[in-house]
């Protein structure tokens, strides 16, 4: 069984290493055999030594998920909210980042187009089918993708002429 200092040491060389929220590292906890005042014990003094914040790691969170995977903000808010952070702080880092230079309305086009040129159905429909499905999944609201892939195809169909 591992001994209290021991654990909190873990847990703070595991919080250094990178951004982390308050549900990864309890369930870190959990596995490592502690119990649930424990758990709390450890928690706290983690959230009182700024190891631990969780409005922190969501904005880390949110941009570099933006920034590096190419997440819409509905992706991100539902990553977010598995890690059980708070709406209000979710809220906040969304926000943050329509804030900066490179919004997520921005980018959707030139994302798009990108995989645009990856999609290798014969028809229209099929590829207008396979972009959107694969822009919604990333996490972009649904009526913004229909008119950029309706876009894109048109352009496209008009190229070829």
């Amino acid at each position: 069984m591992n001994t209290e200092k021991k654990l909190l040491n873990r847990m703070q060389a595991y919080c250094a290493r990178a951004e982390r929220c308050r549900f990864d590292v309890e369930t870190k906890l959990k596995q490592a055999g502690a119990d649930a005042a424990l758990c709390e014990r450890i928690l706290q003094q983690l959230v009182e030594e700024r190891f631990l914040d969780d409005e922190r790691f969501a904005h880390a969170y949110a941009r570099d998920k933006y920034c590096f995977n190419g997440w819409g903000p509905r992706r991100i808010a539902l990553e977010l909210g598995r890690r059980r952070i708070p709406a209000a702080v979710v809220t906040a880092a969304l926000s943050a980042l329509q804030e900066g230079d490179d919004k997520p309305e921005d980018t959707l086009p030139q994302l798009m187009e990108r995989k645009l040129r990856t999609v290798k159905a014969a028809d229209d429909r099929t590829r207008m089918q396979h972009l959107v499905r694969w822009a919604v999944g990333r996490g972009f609201e649904y009526d913004r993708v229909m008119k950029e892939a309706s876009r894109l195809i048109q352009n496209a169909d008009a190229e070829e002429w």
